[in-house]
């Protein structure tokens, strides 16, 4: 895939523009389109839009759910594919990202065409507690490598899910190591057999002598 993408014929134009209200944004995408034949536009990302801009007499979320409508018009009426970056609001603990989780207005997800979550499980929280009796406390990193893409919302698909394995200290996404997959296999495989083993030993104490 890495090869593929490289080798593809295509530009890529990067923008930090300079904006004060949400028409601003509306126009600069429509003059990027006319003047340079763009197909693709990524706009990272929602909630900072709506943050930064004006709400006139809307609540954020009725300006969020403007936005998102507007902006779902303007990719049909240009023909162009437009992903929206969106942030989630607080994920509860032991729970999975979903779409459910889009900060703001829920017809974000009802504007998209498809859905796509990412999801980062944390290395374990550090508790006062822990804090206090550990003499020394050092971690690498916050959040563990593997990646879960859910395509949870999609018109024209069955959707999906997989796992990739993610870099933070490259910012890169690229598949899960074979020997990761491997060292996973073999741990579930020897904790399902610790599993049947306490599961007869169980059954053979409870057989009446």
């Amino acid at each position: 895939l890495q090869r593929h993408v490289g080798e593809r014929e295509g530009e890529f134009y990067f923008c930090k523009p300079q904006y004060q209200t949400t028409e601003d944004l509306y126009t600069l995408i429509r003059e990027v389109v006319r003047r340079y034949g763009v197909k693709w536009v990524v706009l990272d990302n929602l909630q900072l839009m709506a943050d930064t801009t004006p709400k006139g007499k809307n609540n954020r979320f009725e300006h969020i759910s403007q936005i998102s409508k507007e902006l779902a018009r303007i990719a049909k009426d240009l023909g162009i594919k437009l992903i929206l970056i969106v942030q989630p609001h607080r994920v509860a603990k032991g729970e999975i990202a979903s779409s459910d989780n889009v900060d703001g207005s829920a017809s974000v997800a009802k504007d998209c065409d498809c859905m796509i979550t990412a999801f980062r499980g944390r290395l374990g929280e550090i508790k006062a507690d822990d804090f206090a009796m550990a003499p020394v406390m050092d971690q690498p990193a916050s959040f563990g490598p593997r990646m879960l893409l859910n395509v949870s919302l999609t018109r024209y698909s069955s959707g999906g899910y997989c796992e990739v394995y993610y870099d933070g200290a490259t910012s890169t996404v690229k598949s899960t190591p074979e020997e990761d997959i491997r060292l996973r296999r073999e741990a579930n495989s020897e904790a399902m057999m610790s599993d049947t083993w306490r599961t007869q030993q169980t059954q053979e104490e409870e057989i009446p002598a």
